[in-house]
């Protein structure tokens, strides 16, 4: 048994419960401010619209410099976080975020918030890409949907905390929007938090610190041992490791170019459908003729599905197994937006609202475990960091094309769109679950039947 793969048994044959409950604790308060970000600038469009001047066109333009910045992050967390360490680039890049979240506070015209959104959206995607990859392999196998399902949950706790902080800041001066951006700068609070959880063992591992990596798995051994009286379980059986160079050409080595073409593939069009949906809800109904303050009352209502959506991912995986879940979010999402664009009456549109966003954000929170799971150590934050950049590339024309069918189709035609990404995303896992994910490899293969392709 190679060393790796014994540190990776070691780890999945850990009940460390409190481990777990730690890496929650501290991940769920990142992105309680990560999450919060999805809504903070859809909010607050309206009112910039209004103070500062700008046009439907250039809350495009901002929109898009956000996804090239969380592209730009993205593919530098796959790169920086496989050489410089996973919670190193997680505090350099929160850093990142909050400084980002100052700047478009302080914002006065479209270059300054553009250029502000730009910084942000880096930070954003490099957390997440650094965070996921951490929680993949630190987290005993048998939790880890319901640990990313919990992280996921509580942060997005901060999509209607938002919401609803903007609705009060936001009326009450034209500079109100401001504050709302402020508040995103406060996550730079979980720089303490982070301080009190390890690195990864099986990074460190992969970089030649052997002892340093048997030492975090000692410790965390000897914490469950004081809090259980037991000594430490046998060892699981390891899945396989990957090793050796790695570069982008190794995500299309054998095994591994199908996997990788769908999971770009989904990431490109679900990106779009997530943000095509969130970040115009609020400009496109007051441009149907619904008023600001009613605009955010709907904003709201549609927010308060994201954290039920990330919980309702661990009951979904377990009843009808991971990937199977992962494509059935996609339809029930698309399903829903076909009714939201549809409805003529308030009761329909936040009901229908409220649906995208709880079975959108349920696919968020098992994408997140099914992503980084789909590779072996070497591989992993590469393919992942690409993955999730790819997606906010393609997002960057994403705000053109949905405002473009908005202007030259209708207001139905937009949330058409939406679904018809949704139906497609759902399409590819299927196939690529029928076709491929029979022979598994990396810690999809390590995961046990429920987590593994049907």
């Amino acid at each position: 048994m190679s060393s790796e793969a014994e540190l990776v048994a070691r780890l999945n044959a850990l009940p460390n419960k409190p481990f777990s409950r730690r890496v929650v604790r501290v991940f769920a308060f990142v992105f309680l401010f990560e999450f919060a970000d999805i809504t903070t600038f859809s909010v607050t469009a309206p009112a910039l619209q209004m103070d500062i001047g700008l046009s439907l066109g250039q809350v495009a333009h901002i929109t898009s410099a956000t996804f090239a910045g969380m592209f730009v992050g993205a593919c530098a967390a796959g790169a920086l976080s496989r050489r410089c360490g996973r919670l190193r680039t997680i505090r350099w890049f929160l850093v990142c975020f909050s400084l980002g979240s100052v700047g478009s506070a302080l914002s006065y015209d479209e270059a300054s918030m553009l250029s502000s959104r730009l910084v942000t959206g880096a930070g954003l995607a490099a957390l997440t890409v650094s965070a996921i990859t951490y929680i993949a392999e630190t987290v005993p196998m048998r939790r880890r949907v319901q640990v990313q399902a919990t992280i996921t949950g509580l942060g997005l706790l901060g999509v209607p905390l938002v919401a609803v902080f903007a609705l009060g800041v936001v009326p009450l001066a034209p500079w109100g929007w401001r504050l709302v951006f402020v508040l995103g700068a406060l996550g730079l609070v979980g720089l303490v938090g982070l301080c009190r959880v390890p690195e990864s063992p099986v990074w460190l591992l992969s970089r030649g610190h052997e002892a340093r990596a048997r030492n975090v798995v000692s410790l965390l051994e000897a914490e469950t041992t004081s809090l259980t009286g037991q000594p430490p379980p046998d060892l699981a059986e390891p899945g396989p490791v990957a090793s050796g160079k790695v570069s982008v050409a190794s995500l299309f080595q054998r095994g591994y170019a199908l996997r990788t073409t769908v999971l770009w593939s989904v990431w490109f069009l679900q990106t779009i459908a997530v943000y095509g949906f969130s970040a115009f809800v609020p400009v496109l109904l007051v441009a149907r003729g619904v008023t600001l303050v009613g605009s955010l009352g709907y904003t709201l209502a549609i927010a308060f599905g994201a954290a039920p959506g990330a919980f309702l991912a661990r009951p979904l995986a377990a009843w009808c197994g991971h990937t199977r879940a992962v494509w059935m979010s996609c339809l029930l999402a698309g399903a829903s937006g076909i009714v939201f664009g549809l409805a003529i009456n308030p009761v329909t549109t936040a009901v229908s609202g409220f649906l995208i966003t709880l079975f959108s954000m349920s696919f968020v929170s098992l994408f997140y475990s099914y992503t980084p799971g789909s590779y072996p150590t070497e591989l992993r934050s590469l393919g992942t960091g690409l993955a999730y950049g790819i997606g906010r590339l393609a997002n960057i024309i994403g705000p053109f094309l949905i405002i473009g069918i908005f202007y030259s189709v209708g207001y139905f035609a937009v949330y058409a769109f939406v679904s018809g990404c949704w139906v497609a995303c759902a399409a590819l896992i299927w196939r690529y679950a029928s076709d491929h994910l029979r022979r598994p490899s990396g810690l999809a293969a390590e995961a046990p039947a429920h987590q593994r392709a049907d």
